[in-house]
Protein backbone atom coordinates (compact mmCIF):
# COMPACT_ATOMS: atom_id res chain seq x y z
CA UNK A 1 0.00 0.00 0.00
CA UNK A 2 1.03 3.35 -1.21
CA UNK A 3 1.90 5.54 2.09
CA UNK A 4 1.09 9.74 1.90
CA UNK A 5 3.84 12.22 2.20
CA UNK A 6 2.46 15.28 3.67
CA UNK A 7 3.88 18.72 2.10
CA UNK A 8 2.98 21.67 3.56
CA UNK A 9 3.71 25.26 2.00
CA UNK A 10 3.20 28.18 3.55
CA UNK A 11 1.91 31.40 1.23
CA UNK A 12 2.33 34.97 2.23
CA UNK A 13 -1.13 35.16 4.21
CA UNK A 14 -0.05 32.36 6.42
CA UNK A 15 -2.54 30.31 5.14
CA UNK A 16 -1.36 26.27 4.88
CA UNK A 17 -2.22 23.93 1.87
CA UNK A 18 -2.14 19.92 2.31
CA UNK A 19 -1.20 17.96 -0.46
CA UNK A 20 -0.73 14.19 -0.13
CA UNK A 21 1.95 12.72 -2.73
CA UNK A 22 3.42 9.51 -2.72
CA UNK A 23 6.82 8.61 -1.74
CA UNK A 24 9.04 8.24 -4.58
CA UNK A 25 11.01 5.15 -3.03
CA UNK A 26 7.43 3.48 -2.83
CA UNK A 27 7.14 4.37 -6.82
CA UNK A 28 8.00 0.83 -7.47
CA UNK A 29 6.13 -1.80 -10.45
CA UNK A 30 4.88 -3.51 -7.43
CA UNK A 31 2.63 -0.86 -6.39
CA UNK A 32 0.84 -0.21 -9.95
CA UNK A 33 1.42 -3.77 -11.56
CA UNK A 34 -0.54 -6.59 -10.53
CA UNK A 35 1.24 -9.58 -8.98
CA UNK A 36 0.03 -12.92 -9.76
CA UNK A 37 -1.37 -14.89 -7.28
CA UNK A 38 -0.23 -18.41 -7.29
CA UNK A 39 -3.19 -19.75 -8.16
CA UNK A 40 -2.91 -18.17 -11.70
CA UNK A 41 -0.04 -20.05 -12.82
CA UNK A 42 0.02 -22.73 -15.05
CA UNK A 43 -0.72 -26.04 -13.69
CA UNK A 44 1.47 -28.85 -14.95
CA UNK A 45 -1.40 -30.22 -17.02
CA UNK A 46 -2.15 -26.86 -18.83
CA UNK A 47 2.31 -26.43 -19.40
CA UNK A 48 1.77 -29.63 -21.25
CA UNK A 49 -0.94 -28.99 -23.47
CA UNK A 50 0.91 -25.72 -24.19
CA UNK A 51 4.41 -28.00 -24.80
CA UNK A 52 2.16 -30.12 -27.00
CA UNK A 53 0.65 -27.28 -28.82
CA UNK A 54 4.02 -25.61 -29.63
CA UNK A 55 5.36 -29.05 -30.58
CA UNK A 56 2.49 -30.11 -33.16
CA UNK A 57 2.48 -26.11 -34.65
CA UNK A 58 6.47 -26.18 -35.36
CA UNK A 59 6.41 -30.26 -36.65
CA UNK A 60 3.52 -28.99 -39.03
CA UNK A 61 5.36 -26.20 -40.28
CA UNK A 62 8.60 -28.52 -41.10
CA UNK A 63 6.23 -30.82 -42.85
CA UNK A 64 4.50 -28.38 -45.23
CA UNK A 65 7.88 -26.76 -46.02
CA UNK A 66 9.72 -30.18 -46.22
CA UNK A 67 6.79 -31.10 -49.07
CA UNK A 68 6.53 -27.93 -50.44
CA UNK A 69 10.00 -27.29 -51.66
CA UNK A 70 10.87 -30.09 -53.78
CA UNK A 71 7.52 -29.33 -55.72
CA UNK A 72 8.60 -25.36 -56.27
CA UNK A 73 12.25 -26.56 -57.19
CA UNK A 74 10.89 -29.21 -59.53
CA UNK A 75 8.91 -26.87 -61.26
CA UNK A 76 10.91 -23.92 -61.46
CA UNK A 77 13.81 -26.09 -62.86
CA UNK A 78 11.54 -27.97 -65.62
CA UNK A 79 10.01 -23.82 -66.58
CA UNK A 80 13.74 -22.38 -66.71
CA UNK A 81 16.20 -24.97 -67.79
CA UNK A 82 14.74 -25.82 -71.02
CA UNK A 83 14.84 -21.89 -72.29
CA UNK A 84 17.81 -21.11 -70.38
CA UNK A 85 20.32 -23.78 -71.51
CA UNK A 86 18.95 -23.04 -75.42
CA UNK A 87 19.18 -18.86 -75.50
CA UNK A 88 21.11 -17.83 -72.39
CA UNK A 89 22.88 -20.51 -70.91
CA UNK A 90 25.02 -17.75 -69.62
CA UNK A 91 22.41 -17.58 -66.61
CA UNK A 92 22.45 -21.25 -65.64
CA UNK A 93 25.29 -20.53 -63.14
CA UNK A 94 23.45 -17.34 -61.36
CA UNK A 95 20.01 -19.31 -61.67
CA UNK A 96 21.60 -22.24 -60.36
CA UNK A 97 23.50 -20.68 -57.27
CA UNK A 98 20.24 -18.74 -56.10
CA UNK A 99 18.71 -21.92 -56.08
CA UNK A 100 21.06 -23.37 -54.02
CA UNK A 101 21.88 -20.83 -51.39
CA UNK A 102 17.57 -20.53 -50.96
CA UNK A 103 18.07 -23.86 -50.49
CA UNK A 104 20.98 -23.48 -48.10
CA UNK A 105 18.95 -21.12 -45.95
CA UNK A 106 16.43 -23.44 -45.65
CA UNK A 107 18.29 -26.35 -44.67
CA UNK A 108 19.85 -24.04 -41.97
CA UNK A 109 16.49 -23.02 -40.58
CA UNK A 110 15.29 -26.28 -40.46
CA UNK A 111 18.71 -27.43 -38.28
CA UNK A 112 16.85 -25.00 -36.09
CA UNK A 113 14.01 -26.52 -36.25
CA UNK A 114 15.68 -29.98 -34.91
CA UNK A 115 16.76 -28.83 -31.89
CA UNK A 116 13.62 -26.99 -30.78
CA UNK A 117 11.91 -30.29 -31.40
CA UNK A 118 14.80 -32.16 -29.44
CA UNK A 119 14.15 -29.65 -26.50
CA UNK A 120 10.52 -30.07 -26.55
CA UNK A 121 10.84 -33.69 -26.58
CA UNK A 122 12.78 -33.91 -23.25
CA UNK A 123 10.59 -31.18 -21.68
CA UNK A 124 7.82 -33.43 -22.74
CA UNK A 125 9.65 -36.79 -21.36
CA UNK A 126 10.41 -35.11 -17.63
CA UNK A 127 6.58 -34.24 -17.42
CA UNK A 128 5.34 -37.42 -18.37
CA UNK A 129 7.73 -38.82 -15.86
CA UNK A 130 6.58 -37.23 -13.27
CA UNK A 131 3.09 -38.13 -13.12
CA UNK A 132 1.70 -41.62 -11.99
CA UNK A 133 0.74 -44.11 -14.32
CA UNK A 134 -0.69 -46.99 -13.24
CA UNK A 135 -0.24 -50.67 -14.34
CA UNK A 136 -0.91 -51.76 -17.87
CA UNK A 137 -1.24 -47.70 -18.45
CA UNK A 138 1.29 -46.88 -22.01
CA UNK A 139 3.46 -44.21 -22.07
CA UNK A 140 2.91 -40.60 -23.34
CA UNK A 141 3.68 -39.19 -26.43
CA UNK A 142 7.20 -38.44 -25.81
CA UNK A 143 8.34 -41.25 -23.68
CA UNK A 144 7.26 -43.50 -26.00
CA UNK A 145 9.39 -42.22 -28.91
CA UNK A 146 11.68 -44.72 -29.73
CA UNK A 147 15.05 -44.17 -31.68
CA UNK A 148 15.25 -45.22 -35.07
CA UNK A 149 17.55 -44.74 -38.06
CA UNK A 150 14.64 -43.64 -40.35
CA UNK A 151 13.32 -40.26 -38.75
CA UNK A 152 12.23 -36.68 -38.90
CA UNK A 153 15.63 -35.56 -39.43
CA UNK A 154 16.67 -38.39 -41.70
CA UNK A 155 14.15 -37.48 -44.10
CA UNK A 156 14.91 -33.84 -43.93
CA UNK A 157 18.21 -34.65 -44.66
CA UNK A 158 17.66 -36.74 -47.77
CA UNK A 159 15.10 -34.08 -49.31
CA UNK A 160 17.23 -30.73 -48.58
CA UNK A 161 20.58 -32.02 -49.70
CA UNK A 162 18.74 -33.85 -53.26
CA UNK A 163 16.95 -30.14 -53.97
CA UNK A 164 20.51 -28.69 -53.00
CA UNK A 165 22.72 -31.08 -55.16
CA UNK A 166 20.19 -30.64 -58.48
CA UNK A 167 20.20 -26.81 -58.19
CA UNK A 168 24.23 -27.14 -57.78
CA UNK A 169 24.55 -29.37 -60.92
CA UNK A 170 22.58 -26.65 -62.95
CA UNK A 171 24.99 -24.18 -61.83
CA UNK A 172 28.36 -26.06 -62.45
CA UNK A 173 26.80 -27.70 -65.71
CA UNK A 174 27.13 -24.30 -67.68
CA UNK A 175 31.09 -24.53 -66.59
CA UNK A 176 32.14 -28.25 -66.82
CA UNK A 177 30.50 -31.58 -67.58
CA UNK A 178 32.05 -32.98 -64.05
CA UNK A 179 28.76 -31.32 -62.49
CA UNK A 180 27.28 -34.33 -61.77
CA UNK A 181 30.14 -35.79 -59.57
CA UNK A 182 29.71 -32.65 -57.41
CA UNK A 183 26.28 -32.53 -57.07
CA UNK A 184 26.88 -36.36 -56.14
CA UNK A 185 29.31 -35.03 -53.48
CA UNK A 186 27.05 -32.51 -52.01
CA UNK A 187 23.92 -34.90 -51.93
CA UNK A 188 25.83 -37.31 -49.63
CA UNK A 189 27.88 -34.03 -47.99
CA UNK A 190 24.30 -32.29 -46.93
CA UNK A 191 23.10 -35.91 -45.85
CA UNK A 192 25.63 -36.67 -43.74
CA UNK A 193 26.11 -33.13 -41.78
CA UNK A 194 22.11 -33.29 -41.00
CA UNK A 195 22.58 -37.04 -39.67
CA UNK A 196 25.25 -35.83 -37.35
CA UNK A 197 23.57 -32.60 -36.02
CA UNK A 198 20.90 -34.89 -35.32
CA UNK A 199 22.28 -37.79 -33.51
CA UNK A 200 25.34 -36.78 -32.76
CA UNK A 201 25.82 -32.88 -31.87
CA UNK A 202 22.54 -32.26 -30.53
CA UNK A 203 22.36 -35.11 -27.91
CA UNK A 204 26.06 -34.30 -26.75
CA UNK A 205 24.73 -30.55 -25.94
CA UNK A 206 21.52 -31.64 -25.27
CA UNK A 207 21.83 -35.33 -23.49
CA UNK A 208 18.12 -36.66 -23.96
CA UNK A 209 15.48 -37.23 -20.82
CA UNK A 210 15.60 -41.08 -20.42
CA UNK A 211 11.92 -41.85 -19.47
CA UNK A 212 11.59 -44.06 -16.02
CA UNK A 213 10.38 -47.90 -17.88
CA UNK A 214 7.27 -49.72 -15.96
CA UNK A 215 4.85 -48.67 -13.66
CA UNK A 216 5.59 -44.76 -12.19
CA UNK A 217 3.89 -44.62 -8.14
CA UNK A 218 2.11 -41.16 -7.25
CA UNK A 219 4.14 -38.76 -5.80
CA UNK A 220 4.13 -38.10 -2.07
CA UNK A 221 4.56 -34.66 -0.47
CA UNK A 222 5.72 -34.41 3.01
CA UNK A 223 3.14 -31.96 3.94
CA UNK A 224 0.32 -34.86 3.13
CA UNK A 225 -0.66 -37.22 5.36
CA UNK A 226 -2.09 -41.11 4.03
CA UNK A 227 -5.00 -42.68 5.79
CA UNK A 228 -4.68 -45.41 8.46
CA UNK A 229 -2.59 -45.65 11.45
CA UNK A 230 -0.17 -42.42 10.09
CA UNK A 231 -3.51 -40.51 10.68
CA UNK A 232 -4.26 -40.96 14.23
CA UNK A 233 -0.34 -40.54 15.16
CA UNK A 234 -0.83 -37.48 13.02
CA UNK A 235 -3.54 -36.12 14.69
CA UNK A 236 -1.57 -36.94 18.06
Amino acid sequence: MVTPVTLVSVDRANLTKTVQLPRPSEMTMSSTVPQSSPEQSLSPQALYGELCQSYRAIDDFRSKLLGFLPFVSGAGILALLGPLADSKPDLLLPVGLFGFFVTFGLLCFELHGIRKCHALINAGKRLESRWPRPEGVPDGQFCSRADQVVDEPFASGVVYSTVGATWLYIAISAITPWAWVASVLAAALGLAVVVWYAKVWIPKKEPPFMCPKGQVPAPREPGLVSSGPEVRRSAK
